[in-house]
């Protein structure tokens, strides 16, 4: 009798132990139900959440997933096809924002495609002289874009002073724009991409000046009177600081804009601050920065944003010198770029700077399948060279 009792004791408290050993414990039970509500929940409506969100505590945010328009570079020697050097793509995504390409050649269909799934455009550095058809086609929705959008917010003021009618925009915007809805649309220009946006805005491609010596040289920047007061890039004084005392702007260009004749122009004077100016290895002086007028009162005030030299660089190219794809010893760079602490939280900041004005953009990224992010294209190395990594868009 006895030993049946302690066999029965036994195997009930053999049977309690592998139960609590095999039964999931309440916390992973818990865990498991939270996932699971997680997977089946309604997802979040971000339009609504973002409607009660507020920056800064006075702008509401519309977009915290900015995604921005990259105009790519002719191949050298074979225009039919196109790159983006990578490292302006890591420095959009430094500040938050990812990136598509939009082929230099894209039918004006296309390129309004891609303006309507961005918040911006960058055009980037390179050697083609003049804005291709892509630049200038998405520079002139971003016009009609933000003169409608201008007029909306000086109409809500009550600005009796602006003809709010449609001939206001028979003038201003051709008419096969006038379907573009208003909206604030931010462009920034790097080196070549400045020039484009000099050359579109002048409205004549002849505005630029060559034989500038200012190849391989990097620059501290010197600040006008005007834009060290109302410069919006450099606002926080330590950055500007910075930038007007260190040698963190590297210049790579023979081509530009001297101060003088960029004043002379009705039009750029009438949209744009100088903010800096830099002189070439000759003493020739160039303009080195400008930035669109904020003016909530004015109809030409623009998130516009030009610099002839390079910010991606100093946190994201580090190409060597060498003969064809190897590099010399000694780790000697191919451009002499400034890649100290100072360099690069300039390179962070203006990233930073850009990509929260995109965020005031309205547009939303819809056509995935159709208009894929830059990484979804073949990614080529390089050694040596001034571009490490570059990506091959198709025609």
């Amino acid at each position: 009798m006895m030993s049946f009792l302690i066999f029965f004791v036994g195997g009930a408290f053999t049977v309690f132990y592998l139960s609590l050993y095999y039964a999931p414990s309440p916390g992973i039970y818990s865990i498991r139900k939270k996932e699971e509500n997680i997977h089946q929940s309604k997802p979040i409506d971000l339009l609504e959440y973002q409607k009660e969100v507020f920056e800064d505590n006075s702008k509401k945010v519309l977009n915290d997933r900015p995604v921005i328009a990259i105009v790519t570079q002719p191949t050298y020697g074979n225009n039919s096809t196109g790159f983006i050097s990578a490292s302006y793509v890591k420095w959009l995504e430094s500040a938050g924002a990812r990136s598509i390409p939009l082929p230099h050649d894209a039918p004006d269909s296309y390129t309004d495609k891609v303006f309507e799934n961005v918040n911006g455009v960058l055009f980037t550095g390179g050697v083609n002289k003049n804005p291709p058809k892509a630049a200038r086609r998405i520079y002139a929705l971003a016009e009609a874009a933000n003169i409608k959008f201008n007029a909306r917010q000086l109409k809500r003021i009550g600005n009796a002073e602006v003809n709010l009618d449609r001939v206001l925009f028979e003038n201003l915007i051709p008419n096969d724009l006038n379907h573009v809805e208003p909206d604030y649309f931010p462009i920034w220009g790097t080196c070549l991409g400045y020039e484009w946006m000099i050359q579109i805005g002048a409205g004549r491609d002849s505005i630029l000046e060559s034989n500038f010596d200012s190849w391989n040289i990097t620059l501290p920047l010197e600040f006008t009177s005007t834009g060290a007061k109302d410069t919006q890039i450099f606002s926080d004084k330590s950055i500007l600081d910075l930038a007007k005392s260190l040698p963190i702007t590297l210049n790579n260009h023979a081509f530009g804009i001297e101060p003088d004749h960029f004043y002379a122009d009705s039009i750029l004077n009438s949209m744009y601050t100088v903010t800096s100016i830099n002189y070439d290895r000759r003493g020739r002086k160039f303009v080195s920065t400008i930035e669109g007028i904020a003016d909530s009162q004015n109809l030409m005030s623009r998130p516009y944003y030009g610099v002839q030299w390079h910010p991606e660089k100093n946190n994201f190219e580090y190409g060597a010198a060498g003969d064809g794809d190897i590099p010399m010893q000694g780790d000697l760079p191919y451009i002499s770029i400034n890649h100290s602490d100072s360099a690069v939280r300039l390179s962070f900041e203006t990233a930073r700077f850009f990509v929260k004005k995109t965020r005031n953009s309205s547009h939303r990224y819809k056509d995935l399948l159709e208009l894929p992010l830059a990484w979804s294209y073949e990614l080529e190395f390089h050694n040596v060279g001034a571009f490490e990594q570059i990506l091959k868009i198709p025609s």
